[in-house]
C-alpha cells in the first residue's frame, strides 16, 4: 500500500471562497484555508483541515478524490460524487470525519445486482488494501463506496456539482438540499447536528431543500426535529 503523503501547503485543499451575501458578511474557513488565531498576545496562523478519525494520519484528501476520478475515467464506476460528512465540509466548518463516502454509479451490466467487486478489484490492483472495518485505505483515508439505492440518491448523484478544491482540481460533490435530506432519513444526533449547520450555509437553498423534502415524503421527518434544529 502506498505510504500516505506528508501535509504540505501545495497539497492542502482550498475549498471554493462561500458567497458572501449582500450585508457582505465574512466568509466561512473553508478546506486549506488559512486562519488566524490569537495565542499569548500575538497571531498564528494555521491551516483549517478536517481531522480524520480512528487513529489516522492527517493527509489532504486531493490525493484520495484523483483515484476516484482516475477510477471514472477508466469506467470501473460511471459517476460519483462526495457525500456524507466529508460532502458537508464543502459547505460547512471542518470537523472530525472517520472516512470518505461515495456515492457512485457503476456502468450497466449483465446483471441486476450491484457489485462493489470490480471497484474493489481495481484498487487491488492499484496496491490499496482494505482495513479491518472493511473500507479501503486510500492515500491515507478510509473510503466507502456507496451504490445509488433508490430515487432520492440517484437524484443527488445526478445533481451533483463539481467544486474547486484548489487552484488546479476540482471534485464532484453532492449539493447541501440533498445532504441534509439523506441526514434527515437517518436523524442521528449528528445528522440533526450536520442539518443544522447545513441551514446556516451561505451555499444552501431552503426552497430547494423544502422541495426535497415534499418530493420524497420527508415532512414528517422534518416535523420531528424541527425543534432541534438551529436556524
Amino acid at each position: 500500500m502506498r505510504s500516505p503523503q506528508a501535509i504540505s501547503f501545495s497539497e492542502i485543499g482550498r475549498r471554493s471562497a462561500a458567497r458572501r451575501d449582500s450585508q457582505g458578511l465574512k466568509k466561512k474557513a473553508g478546506i486549506g484555508d488559512k486562519i488566524e488565531t490569537r495565542r499569548a498576545g500575538r497571531f498564528v496562523v494555521h491551516v483549517n483541515l478536517p481531522q480524520p478519525a480512528r487513529g489516522v494520519k492527517c493527509v489532504a484528501m486531493k490525493a484520495t478524490f484523483q483515484v476516484v476520478e482516475e477510477a471514472k475515467r477508466a469506467g470501473v464506476i460511471q459517476n460519483y460524487a462526495v457525500a456524507g460528512a466529508v460532502g458537508a465540509i464543502f459547505y460547512i466548518e471542518p470537523f472530525q470525519t472517520g472516512d470518505i463516502d461515495f456515492l457512485v454509479h457503476f456502468p450497466v451490466g449483465s446483471s441486476l445486482l450491484v457489485s462493489l467487486e470490480p471497484i474493489h478489484e481495481w484498487l487491488r490492483s492499484h496496491d490499496y488494501r482494505m482495513d479491518n472495518s472493511g473500507s479501503f485505505i486510500v492515500e491515507g483515508w478510509p473510503i466507502q463506496f456507496v451504490p445509488v439505492s433508490d430515487e432520492l440518491s440517484s437524484e443527488a448523484l445526478k445533481k451533483a456539482q463539481y467544486l474547486p478544491y484548489d487552484e488546479t482540481f476540482s471534485v464532484r460533490v453532492v449539493r447541501p438540499e440533498y445532504l441534509a435530506a439523506e441526514a434527515l432519513r437517518l436523524r442521528r444526533p449528528k445528522d440533526i447536528q450536520r442539518i443544522s449547520m447545513l441551514l446556516l450555509s451561505d451555499d444552501f437553498d431552503r426552497n430547494a431543500f423544502d422541495e426535497i423534502v415534499v418530493k420524497f415524503g420527508l415532512e414528517n421527518h422534518l416535523k420531528r426535529i424541527e425543534g432541534q434544529l438551529i436556524q
